[in-house]
C-alpha cells in the first residue's frame, strides 16, 4: 500500500519551509561571475529571450533547448523592464542574468517541494522530508540551481510527473489526473529534449495500475503531452528545417571530439556511472541502490514507476558517446528518495533492536535518534561538503575582471585582439580596441594567423580540456606548445575565485616586438 499521509498539513508546510531554506540559501550564489555575462550555456536562454523581447519576433532562433525557458525568461524581462526594474539595452545586462537564474532558483525550490511530497506519497512523511533534504545538499542539483540552464527545470517537472503516475496506481484515477500527467509530462520535455522520459512512469503506471484504467485515459495523454511541448515550442513544427539544422549542429559538435566535450567511447555508460558518482557521493548512490532493493520487497509496482525516469534517463544517455554532467540532473530527486527510504530503513531496524535489550523506552528513543543523525550525517558529509564549496566559490571574484582592467589600461587603444570565448568580455566591454573573438586561439590560427594580431588572449580551459587527453588531440598539444614558444607572454592572471575560462588568462604578443604601454 502506498503512504496515506500524502497531504498531510504538517507535512506540506515542513516542506514548503524547507523549499524556501533553500532558495534562501542559494541566493547569494545568483550573482556567480557578476558583473559580466553569464556563461554560453545561459547566453542560448538570456541572449534569445531579450531579443524576442527587442523585435516581438518570438522565433527562439536556437534549438539547443526547447523554447519554454526562453518565452518564460522574454516574459519575465519584457515586465521588469516596463516596470523600469530592467534596463532595455540592445544586449542583455548581467541583471538580466540574474533574473533568469533567480527563475531556475525558483524551479529548483520548487523541485525540493515536490521531492518532498513524491516522498510522502511513496513511502511517509518522514522519507519525504528527508528526501528534500537530501536533495537539497547534493551537488548535482545544486550547482545548477543558480545558473540560467534547463537542466533543473526538467527534474522538477519530471519529479511531478512521477507524483502524478503514483497517483495513477490506485486504479481510481479521473480524466483531471492524466491531463496533469500530460502537462507535467509536456513541461519537461519543453525544459529539455531528454526528458521526455518523464512519460515512462505514466505509461508504466497504466500498465500497472489495478484495476487497469480505461485506454482513453491513456490516448488522451499520449494526445496531450505532445501538444503541451509544441505549445512552449512551436517552432520545432512551424520551422522544421531551422530545428533539423540546430539539432544536426549540435549533434555534429559531440561527434567531433571538441576540447570540453566529454566522451566515452562507442557508448558513455560508464562515463555517465561516474557523473551520478561525482554529483550525488558514493553514500548517497550507495544508499540509493539499497533503497531500490529495499522498496522492491514491500512495494513493487511503485518502486517500477519511480525507477522508471531514471532508469529511462540512463540508458538514453549511456547510449550517446559524449555526456555532461548536467543532463543527469533529472537523477538527482529520485536518488535522493531511494537513499532516505534506505537510511530511515537502517535506522529503525537498528531502534528496534536496541528497544528489546534497552531498559527505558526513553533510553531507546534518544539512542536511536542520535544513531539516525550520525547515519544521516555521515552519508551527506562529502555531497554537503562540495555543494559547499562550490557555494562559497561562486561569491568570490571572476578572473575575467582582473585581466579586463589590466587590458584596459595596458594595452594601446586600437590594439588589434585575438581573444577566446571565454576570455574577458572585450568586444563589449573594451570598445577601444578592435576584437576578435573565437572559440580556440589556438585552433583559429589555421584560418587566422594570430601574427596579424597586436595581441592573443587565451584561457587556460579549452587547454586543460586537451592537456586531459593528449592523444585525443594531439595537434592542438603541439599547437600549444608552438605558440607557447613562438609568442611571449606578457601578462598572466590565476583565478582565485570563479575559474569561468579555467585556471587562468594569458595575454600574449601576436606580433613579435609589440610592446604594452
Amino acid at each position: 500500500m502506498l503512504a496515506s499521509t500524502w497531504f498531510g498539513a504538517r507535512g506540506v508546510w515542513l516542506a514548503a519551509t524547507l523549499a524556501a531554506l533553500v532558495f534562501l540559501i542559494r541566493a547569494p550564489a545568483l550573482w556567480y561571475a557578476y558583473p559580466f555575462e553569464g556563461t554560453a550555456d545561459e547566453r542560448v536562454i538570456v541572449d534569445h529571450a531579450v531579443e524576442i523581447v527587442r523585435s516581438g519576433d518570438p522565433h527562439p532562433r536556437a534549438f539547443n533547448y526547447p523554447s519554454l525557458h526562453v518565452y518564460a525568461a522574454s516574459c519575465a524581462f519584457a515586465l521588469l523592464e516596463r516596470c523600469g526594474v530592467l534596463a532595455a539595452d540592445p544586449r542583455p545586462t548581467p541583471e538580466h542574468f540574474l533574473v533568469a537564474r533567480a527563475m531556475v532558483l525558483a524551479l529548483a525550490a520548487l523541485g525540493v517541494f515536490a521531492t518532498a511530497r513524491l516522498g510522502a506519497r511513496a513511502f511517509g512523511e518522514r522519507v519525504g522530508l528527508l528526501s528534500a533534504a537530501v536533495l537539497a545538499c547534493l551537488p548535482l542539483h545544486f550547482v545548477f540551481s543558480f545558473v540560467a540552464r534547463v537542466d533543473v527545470g526538467a527534474a522538477t517537472w519530471s519529479v511531478c510527473a512521477v507524483l502524478v503516475a503514483l497517483c495513477l496506481l490506485d486504479g481510481a484515477s479521473r480524466s483531471r489526473d492524466w491531463l496533469l500527467a500530460a502537462l507535467f509530462v509536456g513541461l519537461a520535455t519543453g525544459s529539455k529534449y531528454t526528458a521526455c522520459v518523464a512519460g515512462v512512469p505514466v505509461l508504466a503506471a497504466f500498465a500497472l495500475a489495478r484495476p487497469r484504467p480505461p485506454f482513453v485515459r491513456l490516448a488522451s495523454f499520449c494526445l496531450v503531452a505532445p501538444l503541451v511541448f509544441l505549445a512552449t515550442s512551436p517552432y520545432v513544427v512551424l520551422d522544421p528545417r531551422g530545428f533539423g539544422a540546430g539539432i544536426a549542429e549540435v549533434r555534429d559538435a559531440y561527434r567531433s571530439n571538441l576540447p570540453g566535450h566529454s566522451a566515452g567511447g562507442a557508448t558513455s555508460y560508464l562515463a555517465v556511472l561516474g557523473d551520478w558518482h561525482r554529483g550525488l557521493g558514493l553514500g548517497v548512490l550507495s544508499s540509493a541502490a539499497f533503497g531500490v532493493v529495499r522498496a522492491w520487497r514491500w512495494q513493487p509496482r511503485a518502486t517500477l514507476v519511480l525507477l522508471a525516469c531514471p532508469a529511462a534517463l540512463f540508458g538514453l544517455l549511456g547510449a550517446y558517446p559524449s555526456h555532461f554532467a548536467r543532463n543527469s540532473v533529472v537523477v538527482a530527486p529520485f536518488a535522493a528518495l531511494f537513499a532516505s527510504h534506505a537510511l530511515l530503513g537502517v535506522c529503525e531496524w537498528g531502534a528496534s533492536r536496541f528497544a528489546a535489550v534497552a531498559r527505558s523506552t526513553r533510553r531507546a528513543r534518544l539512542v536511536a535518534i542520535a544513531s539516525s543523525v550520525v547515519l544521516v550525517g555521515f552519508v551527506l558529509l562529502e555531497p554537503t561538503r562540495v555543494s559547499a564549496a562550490e557555494w562559497r566559490a561562486a561569491r568570490l571574484a571572476d578572473v575575467r575582471g582582473p585581466a579586463l582592467e589590466w587590458i584596459r589600461e595596458h594595452l594601446e587603444p586600437g590594439a588589434r585582439i585575438l581573444c577566446e570565448q571565454r576570455g574577458p568580455p572585450l568586444a563589449t566591454r573594451a570598445p577601444a580596441f578592435d576584437v576578435t573573438e573565437v572559440r580556440c586561439a589556438v585552433e583559429a590560427r589555421a584560418r587566422t594567423r594570430a601574427e596579424t594580431f597586436d595581441y592573443v588572449v587565451l584561457t587556460d580551459w579549452t587547454r586543460r580540456a586537451v592537456a586531459q587527453d593528449p592523444e585525443r588531440f594531439t595537434a592542438l598539444v603541439d599547437a600549444y606548445a608552438e605558440f607557447a614558444a613562438s609568442h611571449a607572454l606578457v601578462a598572466e592572471f590565476v583565478a582565485d575565485g570563479v575559474r569561468f575560462g579555467g585556471d587562468s588568462i594569458r595575454v600574449y604578443r601576436g606580433v613579435q616586438g609589440a610592446a604594452t604601454q
